[in-house]
């Protein structure tokens, strides 16, 4: 790639994230493949590309220090978004509500993902207030010089544990977050799927 991925995106160094949200939305709209005239699959390809890489802190900072970034992990992430796409749309045809006509798939696709996002936000919740509980109990529980105590051992790994579901609650949010964001960029749910292939062709044939 002769262009930077901030080239790509025509935006500075120095943008800010929503910046650089909001010039990829407007790229994809008018590079998408069904898009008359401006439709170009191999640019909407790499636009997509360099946003994904420029969304994430850690693959940004990577890719500002090294100008490098990893494949691997950009690719990981995406499969996890798709791979819940998927997820939200079987549920859908098991539920037999996208065989309706009058029904919107992509609308029905972002209410089931608002919904799911609004459940694990309440979990999250929950177990951070379980966590802090927990901590509460456990400075009750320490006292200077009684070596090994084992009512402390066993609040820590429940604290421990909890802390575990948590990072595995926070993660499904961020995933379902950029599922939220790529439904976002498209009007209708062909483009979605046709996105989907674009993406995904690019990610195979580059490995």
């Amino acid at each position: 790639m002769t262009e930077t991925l901030y080239k790509v995106l025509k935006v500075r160094k120095n943008a800010s994230d929503g910046s650089i949200k909001l010039a990829h939305r407007k790229l994809v709209k008018t590079l998408h493949p069904d898009i008359p005239v401006t439709g170009d699959a191999e640019k909407f390809r790499m636009v997509d590309l360099a946003y994904k890489v420029l969304r994430d802190a850690d693959t940004r900072a990577e890719y500002d220090k090294t100008g490098t970034y990893s494949e691997s992990a950009v690719k990981s992430e995406m499969d996890k978004v798709l791979e819940a796409m998927v997820g939200i749309y079987n549920n859908l045809l098991g539920s037999g509500l996208a065989f309706d006509e009058r029904n919107s798939v992509i609308d029905m696709m972002k209410t089931a993902v608002s919904e799911a996002l609004e459940k694990m936000a309440a979990s999250a919740t929950e177990v951070e207030s379980a966590i802090a509980g927990l901590r509460g109990v456990r400075k009750t529980l320490s006292r200077e010089g009684e070596g090994e105590n084992l009512f402390v051992k066993t609040t820590d790994w429940h604290i421990d544990s909890k802390t575990t579901i948590l990072s595995g609650i926070q993660q499904q949010i961020r995933i379902f977050e950029l599922v939220q964001e790529e439904l976002g960029n498209y009007s209708s749910f062909a483009r979605v799927t046709q996105a989907v292939q674009i993406w995904t062709i690019g990610t195979t044939s580059a490995a």
